[in-house]
């Protein structure tokens, strides 16, 4: 391969015709040979790169500058970077394209942004769209990674009124009163609401010794924590260390704390029904 394309791929991931015209011929030799490949009409790529998300979507945002990233691949650019994505997905005028998702239609200002690339939707427009294909799951990961807030979404969801799935999303929104930072807490939050057990509050800092913790649900005035362990997020040895070394530290503090999974959260209304009195009791006594 000429010593400028294979420079151009090194440095830049892809070869713009549009940007080195002189190379045009050169560029339709090598895909004659397959060492390149068309991503987008005057864009290639090595075939090695011609599947990589970043190289596409790269080749999208010097195609059109005004594209904006949607759904999955907005997430993946911004705050989700391990999310799967099949295909970029955008919002263009551009005609369809292998390994590309396009539609038109029109994003309001106030819910799009300016991204390292092209455009994207805001967080909170891109976690409203990823709930019909994926329930509230992107809502608890947008929460746990502080990417947006309850109130923007809400706010994002008021400028398309009308719009279908919209009552779907105002539920699992209202389902997420209390800042799910996972599927296993939603339904342990949905638990502790239906049974009537007020008094708690999620993701509550505490720190100990130099170390500050968040407590998944906790009742402050008692010291009682529950806390919610989903295979996701404390799988591992390390992790597993790591958990009871912490139940330690807020056992010392004066914490009790107790742990559940997906197979036991069904028992958490139990336990706190138990706890709650118990740990009242206990302090008195203290």
């Amino acid at each position: 391969m000429n010593e400028e394309l294979e420079a151009l791929l090194l440095t830049e991931g892809l070869i713009n015709v549009r940007g080195h015209r002189h190379l045009a011929r050169r560029v339709a030799r090598e895909v004659g040979r397959e060492t390149l490949v068309r991503l987008l009409p005057g864009i290639y790529a090595a075939p090695e790169d011609a599947h990589d998300f970043q190289v596409r979507a790269k080749a999208l945002a010097l195609a059109d500058p005004n594209a904006i990233f949607v759904r999955h691949t907005a997430a993946r650019l911004t705050w989700w970077e391990e999310l799967s994505v099949p295909r970029v997905q955008a919002v263009t005028r551009r005609a369809p394209a292998e390994g590309f998702s396009f539609e038109q239609r029109s994003i309001p200002p106030d819910l799009r942004v300016a991204g390292t690339q092209a455009y994207v939707t805001a967080a909170a427009l891109t976690v409203l769209e990823l709930i019909g294909s994926m329930g509230g799951k992107p809502i608890s990961e947008a929460l746990r990674r502080g990417a947006t807030t309850l109130e923007e979404m809400r706010q994002a969801i008021g400028m398309m009124p009308g719009r279908r799935g919209n009552k779907e999303r105002w539920r699992l929104l209202l389902d997420s009163a209390h800042e799910p930072w996972s599927e296993l807490e939603r339904e342990a939050h949905r638990l502790m609401r239906d049974a009537g057990i007020d008094g708690w509050v999620t993701n509550h800092p505490v720190v100990v010794g130099e170390k500050l913790h968040y407590l998944d649900i906790a009742f402050p005035e008692l010291r009682l924590n529950f806390e919610l362990d989903g295979w996701e997020f404390h799988s591992g040895y390390s992790s597993f260390v790591e958990d009871r070394r912490r139940d330690v530290n807020l056992s010392k503090a004066g914490w009790s704390v107790l742990r559940f999974t997906d197979p036991s959260v069904d028992e958490l209304v139990e336990a706190a029904t138990v706890m709650i009195p118990r740990r009242r009791h206990e302090l008195r006594l203290g």
